[in-house]
């Protein structure tokens, strides 16, 4: 369905449901989609996930918003989604946020040094990531 609909243009993730054979399922679906302009989520992908996303990221000309709030990320998953961001440009992604993730200064530091590949960037927000001043 997630791969195959053209009429999905934004999605909420909140929650993965338990079992790898059905996150597995769910993010091959994922990649494949092309239509959705923005993507919130609220619950960690883990590694294989922010893969499947840039997998995504590179079939969709279309994403716009990408918004990752509210859930903690580790330093492992931060380095995923550094080595997701650092892999290509996404030309169509103009918005990017971080919000209350407890990233700490490492994790912020992985993600924000893998931004240069992203210079269309219009808008990077950071806040509640667990940073003096924050």
């Amino acid at each position: 369905f997630l791969g195959r609909t053209s009429h999905l243009v934004e999605l909420h993730i909140k929650y993965f449901p338990a079992g790898k054979d059905k996150m597995n399922a769910f993010m091959d679906g994922f990649k494949h989609n092309t239509w959705l302009q923005e993507l919130y989520i609220s619950t960690d992908l883990g590694r294989d996930g922010y893969e499947s996303l840039g997998h995504m990221l590179r079939n969709n000309d279309a994403l716009v918003n990408l918004c990752l709030h509210e859930f903690d990320i580790d330093l492992e998953s931060a380095r995923g989604i550094a080595a997701m961001l650092s892999s290509e440009q996404y030309k169509s992604l103009k918005h990017l946020f971080f919000v209350q993730n407890d990233l700490g200064i490492e994790g912020l530091t992985d993600i924000i040094t893998s931004l240069r590949k992203q210079p269309q960037l219009e808008e990077l927000k950071l806040c509640g990531n667990n940073v003096d001043g924050d």
